[in-house]
């Protein structure tokens, strides 16, 4: 057992020492040839199609196993084979990433599709002979036929000399060697073909193989092989060609590390080193299906395919575990293993078994290295342990002592435990009723402790000399003193519970780097004498970090490596678990991963030198050499080989599409997968996991397929991976399909359901509405019949208003409450009287007298309200209006008279047909006056002032039938009217003031009725007129205009205003004309009021909304409009007035101060971010110069400095 290990090795040590300088044997030499069977697996695909007769096998990119017959291909996927007939014997070969399938007539390839299964195409037909061989190298396609050799088609002939037919070639990591029918070798490496020579002492050369540097010749018939390369010194093997000669040569290949493989025709497979030592035969007795080798392919796992004539098998060689079982001799429940004087023992339920290596003289008809009984003990054999005198064995048959193959009974009781203290040369045995004590030297039995119907079934003695026993069905007993005093042994006993363990459960001692340790269930436990306490073990925490239930063996390799029998709680096999000790002194624990152990039972372990490990197991032993591992890598994949939809839409999905989208009534799928690892002896182990259901991966199973049901509408994706038998877990495959939602669950019948909804709502919403509509209609119309009263009462309220007041002071009567007094300083007041109205009054019928005084002043209205002159009030037969008010102008003296002259006029009209028509008298006075608004209750519109009280007097002073001004009224119209002067008249309050008649409109302003203005007179009063416009809009830009214009600002437009009046006068305008160019020239740049980009549109927005106020008419405010739209930039004028306002709006271009007003200009755009720096600006102000030219003679005439100066003062100012 494992507590005797420790002195096991030091026994081992020393007899091998001794057997070293005695015998000079070499242990490591006999080691050597310890090879245990490879595990071997064995296809049968004749069980799944009547193929036969194999000849080829090769591996795809993907994994897949290709097998080449006389009647088509047979290809495995891991799970089953699958046969693609052809009536043909198919050959097989890979070459890049495809398999190629040839015969003698044809060429095709053999592929796994992406709808998981496997199809043939068909390729071209060769017509140049038939095919006899087709090899790759690198990319190029060797085709050998009865008429030569081709590359990649018949188009690439290769060229031999004369007489030199090709008839044989041979694949090598330099090129393909050729051999003609003349034996001369050739050899074309891709671009050319050169000659060499076949090794001398070679007939028939059948296989040429590349192995690292070197390339091994060899001729199958009269099997010899050479290593080394044709032209150069060629070393003969002579080894292996003995096993050839017997057995016959078939096929070879290059395994892994320089080794060879040779398939045979009789026996098996033999495998060599490259320099031709034979490292063994594997053949049926080593477990391979049979002796005859069609065909050798290494896989990209390094596993060794063995092709027969009708079926497949796959070595696992090399491989650090091999195998010893039946077929090598070994037979029962193997117990305990160990080394003796150099020779590997196995006890077992069958008996003792020594391992007989093979001999360095190995010839082909040797045996492997095989276990024989030893001594023909045959009886059930519990444990081993060597002594100075011989091998030892404790069985059921009693104590036995084993020299060479001698087999002496010591004891007679079945023995179940030893132990040797080799300090003082004592055995243990302990057997079923206590312990027996001898001394090896004479087997003399000095004590004899017995312990009835206690069965000790292991033994220790520590350090400090103190022996332990342990029982399966009892305590833990411990001597009270060193077995080495003298004087009988007492002891005192341990239950479970003193180790935190199980009451009843089993306490097993384990010794490992010269430390006594206690398993139980509890943990690893060490003994503290001082205290007499099982303390935990602090140093070896395994079963902490396994979760293991208690550690069963420990076995210590000379790395320092540790391998324990872990018992995991609820599984009936132990695992093997390895603590490697890393450079810091802590301990990586991981668990042993080799599958085909899950079905053996570990009993015992036994470490070697070189950390090799021999397992002893329920059928055989396991030996594991570290020198044979394979590097950790993953070279197999998973597929998922089908999607089944279990109803709905049936039949099989392609798993390589990016995006499946299944039906609602189609969430039922299966997935069947596949995996190209080969080292399980039936299906692998898979996990899987889907996305959108399960976060977590499943147990790792050998299901190669698995079903879900009832998935919920979404996205999912389908992870699947397999394991192989040493835990290496390849790539994921995945899958990414979408479970449709039904029509009822789907966006657009949410959408639907949505609507639905709305419009429910909304027929109630609209039922309730339509029925306070109806409660409220007759609410409503009564209110609508009162408001609509109302409204009409004010709108007589605000026209009665508007007729007692001017509009303007209505609005603010209306809006504030109240009116403010304006003072006027140029107001023309009327006052008209009817001549003897008093006399009138008292001889005229009343309702006769109002409804002629009605419709004077009906007249009176019309007239005053087309000068737009304001009516202030009647006083019986006198008539009051003022000009002037409320809005200023300068032009309200001559529209006063106007309006004066007009209603005498119609007097004088009435006259004609009436001869009782009354006489109107009428005087007039300019001058300032206050108006506003008196009363409270009834408001009244008025003016006060001296020129109200003159203008009175005026009307009083006057004559019937005509028009009597005063003297400042008339310096203000003389220009426009004929006047009379009447001298100075006296008048009441005010003295002599000088008075004059209006005859009439002077000859040259009106028509033939001296009363209508012609149009010279409308354009002399829009003359005045622009006075009030400039003054309105002057006073607008002053206040309204951005204050960064720095250079589009009132000073500009007062320039350009003044310009335009010089440039017109000088080019001769008529006055119509300069009216037009100097109103466009007050509005053209208004617009910069709201924009600099297209201000001039703006401009004329502002023109349209002010002239018709200033009584311009459509004609006139067309023309201006179109003079504004002149001024953009570049100017286009089309006539003499746009290039006079363009001359004038350019105007700064020509005079000496340019450079500031660009300077000016340049600041305006720069805040504006409409230029990017001074040098872009005066780049642009110079392409300006450049191409501007003034249009009239006036303004070139005007200019100052010319534009040549100009451009040279940018320049120099840059």
């Amino acid at each position: 057992m494992n507590f005797l290990h420790i002195s096991r090795k030091f026994v081992f040590i020393f007899l091998a020492f001794v057997c070293l300088i005695c015998l000079g044997f070499d242990l490591s030499a006999s080691h050597s040839q310890e090879l245990g069977h490879p595990h071997i697996q064995t296809f049968l695909p004749g069980s799944y199609t009547y193929v036969n007769h194999y000849n080829s096998i090769v591996q795809s990119a993907d994994g897949f196993i290709f097998v080449g017959a006389r009647n088509g291909i047979l290809c495995y996927n891991g799970i089953t084979w699958k046969h693609i007939s052809l009536n043909n014997d198919i050959h097989l070969l890979r070459h890049q990433e495809r398999i190629i399938a040839w015969s003698k007539n044809f060429i095709g390839s053999v592929s796994y599709t992406t709808s998981g299964d496997f199809e043939y195409v068909p390729g071209d037909t060769l017509n140049s002979g038939d095919i006899l061989n087709i090899e790759s190298h690198a990319n190029i396609l060797y085709i050998l036929t009865s008429e030569g050799l081709f590359i990649n088609g018949p188009s690439g002939e290769v060229e031999f000399p004369a007489e030199q037919k090709p008839e044989s070639i041979f694949p090598s990591g330099d090129g393909i060697f050729i051999l003609t029918g003349t034996n001369e070798l050739y050899r074309h490496s891709g671009e050319r073909l050169e000659i060499t020579a076949v090794p001398g002492g070679i007939e028939h050369l059948s296989h040429v193989l590349k192995s690292g540097d070197n390339t091994l010749f060899i001729d199958g018939i009269n099997s010899e092989v050479f290593l080394g390369f044709p032209g150069q010194e060629m070393n003969r093997i002579a080894q292996p060609a003995g096993f050839l000669d017997e057995f016959g040569f078939n096929c070879a290949s290059v395994i892994s590390s320089g080794r060879i493989a040779y398939g045979t025709q009789t026996g098996g497979v033999i495998v060599s080193t490259e320099e031709g030592e034979v490292i063994r035969r594997i053949g049926k007795l080593e477990g391979l299906y049979g002796n005859d080798v069609k065909k050798l392919m290494v896989d990209v796992s390094e596993n060794l395919w063995v092709l027969h004539e009708h079926s497949v098998s796959r070595i696992e060689f090399p491989s650090a575990f091999s195998y010893y079982t039946s077929s090598a001799g070994l037979e029962g429940n193997i117990k305990d293993i160990l080394r003796f004087e150099g020779e590997l023992y196995a006890a077992g339920s069958k008996g003792l078994f020594r391992l007989s290596p093979q001999d360095d003289s190995i010839t082909p008809s040797s045996q492997e290295a095989r276990f024989a009984r030893v001594a023909g003990i045959q009886e059930d054999c519990n444990c081993l342990v060597g002594t100075v005198g011989g091998l030892v064995v404790g069985s059921n048959g009693g104590l036995l002592h084993i020299t060479g193959q001698q087999k002496i009974i010591i004891l007679s009781d079945p023995v179940t435990a030893l132990h040797y203290d080799p300090g003082l040369d004592l055995l243990f045995a302990g057997t079923v009723n206590g312990i027996r004590i001898f001394k090896m030297n004479g087997w003399e039995e000095i004590r004899d402790l017995s312990l009835p119907n206690i069965s000790i079934d292991a033994i220790s003695v520590s350090s400090a000399g103190i022996l332990w026993l342990t029982s399966m069905s009892g305590p833990v007993y411990r001597s009270t003193k060193p077995i080495s005093e003298a004087g009988g042994l007492s002891y005192s006993n341990f239950t479970a519970p003193d180790l935190q363990s199980t009451e009843g459960s089993y306490i097993e001692p384990l010794e490992t780097g010269g430390r006594l340790l206690f398993s139980g269930d509890g943990g690893l436990f060490t003994y503290e004498p001082a205290k007499q306490l099982f303390l935990p073990d602090t140093i070896f925490d395994f079963t902490l970090q396994t979760g293991a239930s208690r550690i069963g063996e420990i076995e210590e390799t000379s790395d320092n490596n540790i391998w324990f029998i872990v018992n995991q709680p609820g599984r009936p096999r132990g695992e093997i678990w390895v603590a490697k000790q890393a450079e810091n002194g802590e301990y990586e624990i991981n668990a042993l991963k080799y599958h085909h152990l899950d079905s053996k039972i570990i009993n015992c372990l036994f470490a070697e030198k070189e950390n090799v490990m021999w397992m002893g197991t329920n059928d055989g032993i396991l030996k594991y050499d570290p020198v044979y591992a394979r590097p950790e890598s993953t070279t197999f994949h998973t597929h998922i080989s089908g999607i089944h939809v279990a109803r709905g839409e049936q039949g099989q999905v392609n798993p390589q599409n990016l995006l499946t989208r299944f039906s609602s009534s189609s969430n039922s799928l299966r997935f069947d997968f596949i995996s190209t690892d080969f080292t399980w002896e039936s299906d692998p182990l898979f996990q899987y996991r889907l996305v959108g259901l399960a976060e977590e991966w499943s147990e790792w199973a050998k299901n190669s397929f698995v079903e879900f049901g009832g998935l919920k509408p979404g996205r999912y994706e389908f992870l699947v991976r397999s394991q192989d038998v040493y835990g290496s877990v390849s790539e994921i495959a995945t899958f990414v399909f979408r479970i449709k939602a039904p029509p009822f669950l789907a966006w657009y019948a949410f959408l639907f359901y949505g609507l639905l909804v709305v419009v429910i709502v909304y027929f109630i919403q609209k039922w309730f509405k339509l029925q306070q509509l109806k409660e409220q209609y007759h609410i409503e119309e009564v209110v609508l019949e009162r408001t609509e009263s109302l409204i009409k009462e004010k709108e007589k309220s605000d026209d009665l208003l508007a007729n007692i007041l001017p509009k303007t002071t209505s609005d603010e009567l209306k809006l504030t409450g109240k009116v403010t007094s304006s003072k006027f300083k140029m107001c023309t007041v009327l006052f008209a009287d009817i001549q003897g109205f008093t006399k009138i009054a008292e001889e005229m019928d009343a309702d006769k007298l109002i409804d002629q005084l009605d419709k004077f002043y009906f007249q009176f209205d019309s007239v005053v309200g087309k000068f737009n002159i304001e009516k202030i009030k009647t006083i019986g037969d006198a008539y009051m209006a003022a000009g002037g008010i409320p809005i200023k102008n300068r032009t309200n003296p001559v529209e006063v008279i106007l309006a004066a002259l007009e209603m005498q006029q119609h007097m004088k009209e009435l006259k004609k047909t009436k001869t009782d028509i009354w006489d109107l008298r009428i005087g007039i006075h300019t001058g300032s006056v206050i108006a506003g608004v008196v009363g409270q209750k009834k408001y009244s519109y008025d003016i006060w002032g001296d020129t109200v009280n003159t203008a009175s007097r005026m009307e009083s002073s006057g004559e019937a039938g005509r028009v009597n001004i005063s003297a400042t009224t008339y310096k203000l119209i003389k220009d426009f009217f004929q006047c009379e002067f009447r001298g100075k008249m006296p008048v009441k309050y005010k003295g002599d003031i000088a008075m004059f008649f209006v005859n009439g409109l002077n000859p040259a302003f009106s028509e033939a009725d001296k009363v209508t203005p012609n149009a010279k007179f409308i354009i002399q009063i829009q003359l005045l007129r622009i006075l009030d416009v400039e003054e309105f809009v002057m006073e607008k830009l002053a206040k309204e205009l951005p204050e960064d214009l720095f250079f589009h600002n009132t000073k500009h437009t007062s320039h350009v205003y003044t310009q335009v009046e010089l440039l017109g006068r000088g080019e001769k305008v008529s006055e119509e004309d300069l009216l037009m160019l100097r109103t466009a020239a007050l509005l053209h740049d208004m617009g910069y009021i709201d924009t600099m980009d297209d201000h001039e549109t703006r401009s004329v927005e502002y023109a349209r909304e002010i002239l018709p106020l200033y009584h311009y008419n459509e004609e006139q405010i067309e023309q201006v409009c179109k003079l504004i739209m002149a001024t953009s930039i570049p100017p286009d004028p089309q006539n003499i007035l746009e290039q006079i306002l363009c001359d004038a709006n350019l105007d700064h271009i020509g005079r000496v101060d340019f450079l500031i007003q660009s300077d000016k200009l340049f600041q305006e755009y720069r805040m504006r971010h409409k230029v990017k720096s001074k040098k872009d600006w005066n780049q642009y102000q110079v392409n300006l110069l450049e191409s501007h030219e003034f249009y009239t003679n006036i303004a070139r005439k005007m200019r100052e400095i010319s534009k040549e100066q100009q451009i040279e003062n940018i320049k120099q100012f840059s």
